[in-house]
């Protein structure tokens, strides 16, 4: 045997010389093949020298992990359930927070499908897709949430976490830059879309008979009487025939005669009044371009200009004057940087003609721009004649009028004397209390409702003079008492915007570039849940009313209006009253005092009340019944009255 082993040793040995190229593992097997006996001991030398040890299955997803990178793989995860959530999400027929929607998913299809788009992702590891992926399905998801549920603090948990998710995807991966006119034409269809949405559903609402004597009626009819007379008369304001500038000094209306005389509808009113709101998107732009601020930056600028909730809300407390106030308090500032005496005046005047408390805002643009001393003499211009219109005014309204309400301040009028000036006195002699009035848990929602859109922007700044500019916010919004100068859904909010605004610019231009693309973009995703939250549930009004033009009701209730004689007294009720705009006497059945003595009396039969019953008309021989549509519309006619 030995001997055996020695010649094959000698031959393998002479193989090789002979035959370098040869392998030696083809040599060993050959070697092995003749000679059984060192089998064994061949393979335990080969296992231990030449085969690895087996690897556990955690060293191998552990490597594997490290091939396509840690943040990479839990990204993609992240994506894949969102995209699958977002997914049973939308498709569900039930509420995502119901323990019905959990029955409903099919964990077999969920797992698949899950896996499947994290192979995907996985196969093409770009990490740009996964950003952008991350980015929109987040959105989506979140939004498509909001709009099933719109409960307010739980839309701040999804901004609080689309926030996270926007700060890690926003940077170098987004490599479009858009020019000047696609810039102009994206912010042109914001502003076209503003208008449409908020336009056709505020009109929507008047043509189905459902907006009120306050605060719609008054205008349509005062506005009517304006084309007539050219004087802002009304009846139903303050149940006698009165001047609208008695109650609030508002000569910018008469900006709006002219589209009322060539359209004369009350939904020319509503149509407009949205436009004026989105044309603040002019001067937005301009002030974007003054800080040299890029056209993308812009164009994130006007989305949360035209999707912070209080732009849309407070038009669904119909018309005001105060929807004149955010477009010209920006134009005013850009007359004011750019440094123009003419435009400055113009601007400053017709900031003035809004309203009586207007000066407040045109004296604190004035103030900032003394204290900042960039405009001086055009800010105390600017300053002195507000200061100056606001005495006359309130001279004149306090002689001629009802006054400048100084009674929703009445929480700071500790004299009883109801005088502003004892305002100024409270907060000077005692601004804790200022502090104790302004914070509460309703205003507490208010300022979330007002900051969380812009991303806290307007906080952002290290110059003092900047803090000046949130008197408004302060003054008119946060220290009354009056609940409706913080609420979203009313016209209070509108000047305060501007200012906003006008900071968020400010404070943008001088921060760090990749700070602030980061912050701006928050903002935007922020304004679009909020406006998911607290606006987009009115575009059920599209629906409503195609339903009521579909069951006839609209008809049904235009057809009795017109058996109403325009030269008639009529008792209305409110929500009825505005489609009677075209009368000279109209009343809100209400609240009149006049329910005897008109000669028409129109009774909403849509809604159960206590103000009226039918049978107090039917069973009445003074009256004869013009028509009595159950559930919709009664009209009668008070023929003593018209006797006489």
């Amino acid at each position: 045997m030995d001997n055996a082993i020695n010649n094959n040793e000698d031959e393998i040995i002479s193989e090789e010389a002979e035959s370098p190229e040869n392998n030696l593992d083809d040599v060993i097997r050959e070697n092995n093949e003749e000679n059984p006996e060192i089998q064994s001991e061949s393979d335990e030398t080969e296992s231990g020298e030449e085969t690895p040890p087996k690897k556990k299955l955690t060293e191998k997803i552990k490597e594997k992990f490290i091939a396509i990178g840690y943040e990479g793989t839990i990204v993609r995860l992240l994506i894949s359930w969102i995209m699958i959530s977002g997914y049973e999400l939308i498709s569900s027929e039930y509420k995502f927070n119901t323990f019905e929607f959990f029955n409903e998913i099919k964990m077999v299809i969920y797992v698949l499908f899950f896996a499947l788009i994290f192979a995907v992702l996985t196969f093409l590891r770009n990490s740009k897709v996964d950003k952008t992926l991350l980015f929109f399905s987040s959105l989506i998801y979140g939004s498509f949430a909001v709009m099933e549920d719109n409960k307010f603090y739980f839309t701040i948990g999804v901004c609080i976490f689309m926030g996270a998710v926007t700060v890690y995807c926003v940077g170098d991966w987004i490599k479009v830059r858009f020019k000047k006119l696609p810039t102009l034409i994206i912010i042109g269809i914001f502003g076209l879309a503003f208008t449409l949405f908020v336009g056709l559903l505020t009109s929507f609402m008047y043509l189905r008979h459902l907006t009120p004597c306050y605060d719609f009626g008054i205008f349509s009819q005062m506005f009517n009487y304006m084309k007539e007379t050219f004087q802002p008369l009304t009846t139903c304001e303050r149940d006698k025939l009165l001047s609208h500038f008695a109650v609030h000094f508002s000569p910018i209306y008469y900006l709006l005669l002219p589209f009322f005389c060539i359209f004369p509808t009350p939904v020319t009113l509503l149509i407009g009044q949205a436009a004026i709101i989105a044309s603040g998107l002019i001067p937005l732009y301009l002030i974007c371009k003054k800080y040299k601020l890029s056209n993308n930056a812009a164009i994130l600028f006007a989305l949360c200009y035209i999707l912070m909730p209080s732009m849309a809300n407070g038009c669904f407390y119909y018309l005001h004057e105060n929807k004149f106030l955010t477009a010209i308090i920006l134009w005013l500032a850009y007359a004011l940087e750019k440094n123009k005496w003419v435009p400055t005046i113009v601007f400053t005047f017709l900031l003035l003609a809004v309203k009586e408390d207007a000066p407040v805002y045109a004296a604190v643009l004035g103030l900032y721009f003394v204290l900042s001393r960039r405009r001086i003499s055009k800010g105390a211009a600017v300053f002195g004649i507000s200061v100056i219109y606001f005495i006359v005014v309130s001279y004149f309204m306090a002689k001629y009028g009802l006054g400048t309400m100084s009674y929703r301040y009445d929480n700071f009028i500790y004299d009883g004397s109801g005088s502003l000036i004892t305002v100024i006195k409270a907060v000077i002699l005692n601004p804790i209390y200022a502090i104790y009035e302004s914070f509460d848990e309703e205003k507490i929602k208010f300022l979330l409702q007002m900051l969380v859109p812009v991303a806290f922007m307007p906080l952002m700044s290290k110059k003092p003079s900047r803090i000046v500019l949130f008197i408004p916010f302060i003054l008119l919004n946060l220290m009354s008492d009056y609940q409706y100068q913080h609420d979203i859904n009313f016209q209070y909010t509108y000047g305060s915007a501007a200012f906003l605004f006008f900071l968020m610019i400010m404070n943008y231009s001088d921060m760090k570039p990749g700070f602030r693309s980061k912050v701006l973009a928050v903002a935007a995703t922020s304004s679009v849940l909020m406006f998911m939250c607290n606006t987009y549930y009115r575009s059920d009004g599209f629906k409503n009313y195609k339903a009521d033009v579909e069951n006839g009701s609209i008809e049904v209730i235009d057809d009795a209006l017109e058996l109403v004689p325009e030269d008639a007294s009529v008792a209305i009720s409110t929500f009825l009253l505005p489609n009677l705009f075209d009368h000279r006497e109209i009343y809100e059945y209400e609240s009149t005092q006049y329910r005897d003595s008109v000669e028409y009396i129109v009774l909403d039969l849509r809604f159960s009340t206590d103000d009226f019953t039918v049978d107090e008309y039917l069973n009445n021989p003074d009256y004869d019944t013009v028509t009595n549509i159950p559930g919709k519309i009664a009209i009668f006619h008070n023929t003593a009255v018209s006797n006489k």
